[in-house]
């Protein structure tokens, strides 16, 4: 499965997060947006998922997918790389794609 998900200092939920998913869901593909004025950064962390070859992540910096008229707000950076994302995916043929938040979790009802 393919999460997406943008990134404001989110390391302390960065761990339950992907290792919840990673069994719940069967994460194997991870994009991670990660906003220009973060004071962190959770690429050390993806790194170790990479390196056990079970989930690919990727980080796509805001400037990357922002216009620079439209750097200014939160919303503004968050929607542009949302929307990059998605094109991204359709060019890749990836069919099911979730954009969520570290604070939020997709449960799976068993029964």
């Amino acid at each position: 499965s393919l999460h997406v998900f943008f990134f404001k200092d989110d390391n302390e939920r960065l761990v339950e997060w992907i290792a919840y998913h990673f069994h719940v869901l069967d994460l194997r593909y991870l994009v991670v947006g990660v906003d220009y004025n973060s004071a962190t950064s959770p690429a050390d962390f993806l790194r170790r998922w990479n390196q056990t070859g079970r989930i690919q992540t990727y980080i796509w910096n805001t400037s990357d997918v922002t216009p620079v008229d439209k750097v200014d707000g939160l919303n503004n950076r968050q929607n542009h790389f949302d929307f990059a994302c998605l094109q991204e995916m359709k060019r890749v043929n990836r069919s099911w794609v979730t954009i969520i938040d570290t604070d939020e979790y997709i449960t799976f009802n068993r029964f």
